[in-house]
């Protein structure tokens, strides 16, 4: 096993690296190299790489890409952060083995670090659970949180069956939102060059998350995040930008989407808030979910919580969690034992306590 400490040697993997993502148990788009440096280059600030490499005869099998963050109290975690859906391992499917080597170093040859922080893994990607095992195999204090449940659709093969599945209000409430939508001459344009980011970014500027500083552009960050990413999508065919265009030709909606293997991913859906009274973002929403039929795509997940509007369109979730561990060390136990064991119950006491007083008042 290689500990990469540099940004060069990581890139330096990508073909491998890609190749590994389609040989593991649940192949993502956030698993990729292209994801994963997009993430790095914008956001990796003040934390030092600490990516691990697994070979076995020469062959690729696992890169674990974590990073080290110094201080009183260091911390080994994930390449992810609040603007990450998904992380994980990535690791052969037939190389379980992989995760073991990397959890025995980590256990025992990592420099000092009070914690390890990996989010959010999905519950149903076998590699995930694996990490999990091997993790507390060698003495580190596992704790896991769930940190949400995503929304997945199942793109059945034409639009009729898909919209048959929904809610008859929501049918409804569709249908009297198109007609509008074609009265005011709207009309959706879905691109798959970068450049197209230009007026997703220029949209996304008068929207509610622009002010809120979670938009694609609201930080120096997440723009060079996007740009990065979008370029690298476009080079290998994922990209789809969905643009709302009004009578005049400018955009009033767009939707960030990849499309990777037949799977889709929702990154971001913004509206300018002055167009809010035309529902764009719905109204963009169901004009997407007919183009994504229309190129075969299997799945769409929507990301993120199971917030309402999303459920409206999955048929079910996927949940993902928090995984915290602490190392095989006295220090270590107790900080595990206080963290997933003191603090629950404490709080569990407490909620008793406060039940008890409000049935007796």
């Amino acid at each position: 096993m290689t500990v990469i400490t540099d940004r060069a040697r990581a890139g330096s993997l990508h073909g491998e690296w890609s190749e590994l993502v389609d040989r593991s148990p649940r192949p993502s788009v956030f698993l990729t190299p292209e994801w994963m440096l997009a993430w790095w280059d914008a956001y990796a600030g003040d934390l030092q790489m600490y990516l691990l490499e697994v070979r076995h005869r020469d062959r690729l099998v696992g890169v674990f890409p974590l990073a080290y963050r110094t201080g009183t109290l260091p911390m080994i975690q994930g390449w992810s952060n609040d603007y990450t859906d998904r992380f994980g391992p990535v690791v052969d499917a037939e190389a379980r083995e992989a995760v073991e080597t990397a959890a025995r170093h980590l256990a025992g040859e990592a420099p000092r670090w009070h914690r390890l922080d990996l989010r959010p893994l999905s519950s149903a990607d076998p590699a995930t659970g694996w990490l999990t095992d091997a993790l507390s195999a060698v003495g580190v204090g596992v704790g896991t949180t769930e940190w949400w449940r995503s929304p997945i659709v199942d793109l059945p093969g034409d639009p009729g069956t898909l919209r048959a599945g929904l809610g008859g209000s929501f049918r409804s409430t569709l249908r009297r939102k198109a007609r509008r939508a074609t009265a005011e001459g709207l009309d959706v344009e879905i691109r798959t060059d970068a450049a197209a980011l230009d007026a997703a970014l220029a949209v996304s500027a008068e929207s509610w998350a622009h002010r809120e500083g979670t938009g694609i552009g609201s930080t120096p960050a997440n723009e060079r995040f996007y740009r990065s990413l979008a370029s690298a999508a476009e080079a290998r065919g994922w990209l789809r930008i969905a643009l709302l265009r009004g009578r005049d030709g400018e955009a009033v909606a767009y939707e960030l989407n990849l499309v990777r293997g037949g799977d889709a991913v929702n990154l971001k859906l913004g509206y300018r808030e002055s167009a809010a009274d035309l529902s764009p973002g719905l109204v963009l929403r169901d004009r997407v979910m007919d183009a994504l039929i229309a190129e075969n795509a299997a799945t769409f997940d929507l990301l993120g919580t199971a917030e309402p509007y999303k459920l409206h369109w999955a048929g079910r979730t996927v949940p993902h969690m928090r995984l915290r561990g602490f190392p095989p060390t006295a220090a270590g136990r107790l900080a595990h034992g206080y963290r997933h064991r003191f603090r629950p119950a404490a709080g569990r006491a407490l909620r008793w306590v406060r039940r008890g007083r409000r049935d007796a008042g």
